[in-house]
């Protein structure tokens, strides 16, 4: 059993490795903006699963909603591609987006909106040195 564990544990790495989880997986922080000009923030987090695919769970918190979106690696971008309900009065979205060159962007359609979001790495905030 330690054994399984071990190469378990093996497997994850190389495919961080291989795959430059570092520079897709974790936290980002962007907005979107609808067709008739209408914006809002977003954030997502993006993780990598065992399978050698991601998942980003993206959050429109002022508008309150939340959803999943699978991803895979494709040449030097992971990609993602989903189609979510959000609520009875906006329907269901499409949702496209591509992390690449330090960058999360892409578009979403329904019936009711369509638009494009951009998200980029949270700035890191200096830590305050104490004297």
């Amino acid at each position: 059993m330690n054994r399984n564990l071990v190469f378990m544990f093996c497997l994850l790495a190389a495919v961080g490795l291989v795959f430059g989880a570092d520079e897709v997986t974790g936290n980002w922080e962007g907005s979107f903006q609808t067709q008739d000009g209408a914006f809002g923030s977003l954030t997502a987090e993006v993780s990598a699963l065992p399978d050698g695919t991601y998942k980003a769970v993206i959050a429109a918190a002022d508008q309150g909603v939340q959803f999943e979106v699978p991803g895979k690696k494709q040449a030097e971008k992971v990609v993602f591609n989903g189609s979510i309900s959000v609520s009875p009065e906006i329907g269901s979205l499409d949702i496209q987006g591509e992390i690449a060159n330090g960058k999360f962007s892409g578009t979403f359609k329904g019936t009711t909106y369509s638009g494009t979001f951009e998200l980029k790495r949270p700035e890191k905030k200096p830590v305050a040195q104490s004297n």
